[in-house]
């Protein structure tokens, strides 16, 4: 339609692509091929600007790290610079890291410049932390929520670059990785590597198991937990400590280890409250049993009163 905004914020949980989408956004705006058709751009075959964004070296295209320039002196010289016209693309963009980052001083210092800036001027702000960002900007700004990235999509991403790599890694562990990243493609990525670093020290041949991911992660088997907490709710002290120091004793990671217990009761309480679990990608089915096998003589109200103390006690851990 022709009708861009002035300013773009893309928020969003680390890790989720927001530069990336920023930079996708200043490519899309500066493409050669928008003032030119005859002229060819595609994933193949980028066109001069495309090529020199996808590089880092396109002189229109700014990118700032507020983190480490936060004052107004800094707000104030890209300011200065914004008066000049683009030298060879169709837009001057600044592409702003970390927005909530700047101080008051500094957003004061932008207020003007984004809302009415020069007409070959465009501003597009990431964040992480919208909250901390002045109402006065964020009404200036068009805004996007990046959302998590699903499990689905996380696991066939890591499929293939597992693929790529030549890795050996079982499904079950990359639904771990998978698990473990919380919806941040980034995350998912580093423990990949992670693994891979350590099949390669270790054994190449051998395929990387989900007991191996745990291992890495400080996460318990969820087995063991499942029996650890039927030990707990039947009031066996002594068979509930020796299990509990097995797990410390195998590097059990503490927010980890509560993480997991309140999921293990929801699924309990999802069973006693919605009946049997249906195939679910992220519990076993050994798991699937243990549950149907335990939860027999749960009561809700019980299991209300665990889950209200293992949040108290992850609070607490801070």
């Amino acid at each position: 339609l022709g009708k861009t905004p002035n300013a773009y914020l893309l928020t969003g949980i680390r890790g989720v692509g927001k530069t990336t989408t920023a930079r996708l956004i200043a490519k899309a705006l500066n493409c050669i091929k928008n003032s030119d058709q005859s002229q060819n751009c595609s994933s193949e075959k980028f066109c001069a600007s495309c090529e020199e964004i996808v590089n880092s070296n396109h002189i229109d295209i700014l990118e700032m790290d507020a983190a480490s320039k936060t004052g107004i002196d800094d707000v104030r010289e890209l300011i200065e610079n914004s008066k000049y016209s683009p030298t060879s693309a169709s837009y001057k963009i600044y592409i702003i890291d970390e927005v909530h980052m700047l101080s008051k001083q500094a957003f004061n210092g932008l207020l003007k410049t984004l809302e009415e800036p020069p007409p070959r001027l465009k501003f597009i702000l990431a964040t992480t932390e919208v909250r901390k960002i002045p109402v006065t900007i964020l009404s200036r700004c068009q805004r996007f929520d990046l959302k998590r990235v699903s499990l689905d999509n996380l696991l066939s991403h890591l499929k293939s670059i597992n693929v790529k790599e030549r890795g050996n890694i079982s499904e079950s562990a990359l639904k771990i990785i998978a698990r473990a990243s919380e919806g941040s493609v980034r995350d998912a990525i580093s423990l990949l590597d992670r693994a891979l670093i350590s099949q390669s020290i270790n054994n190449k041949k051998v395929e990387i198991q989900d007991k191996d991911i745990r291992e890495m992660l400080g996460l318990a088997d969820r087995s063991k937990l499942i029996i650890l907490l039927k030990e707990i709710l039947s009031g066996n002290q002594k068979e509930s400590l020796k299990l509990l120091k097995e797990l410390i004793n195998n590097g059990l990671d503490a927010k980890n280890f509560l993480n997991d217990i309140l999921e293990i009761l929801y699924l309990f309480n999802r069973r006693i409250n919605l009946g049997p679990i249906e195939k679910d990608t992220m519990v076993s089915e050994a798991e699937i049993e243990l549950i149907e096998d335990y939860s027999k003589n749960l009561d809700s109200i019980d299991l209300g009163i665990f889950w209200q103390l293992t949040i108290k006690t992850i609070e607490d851990l801070k």
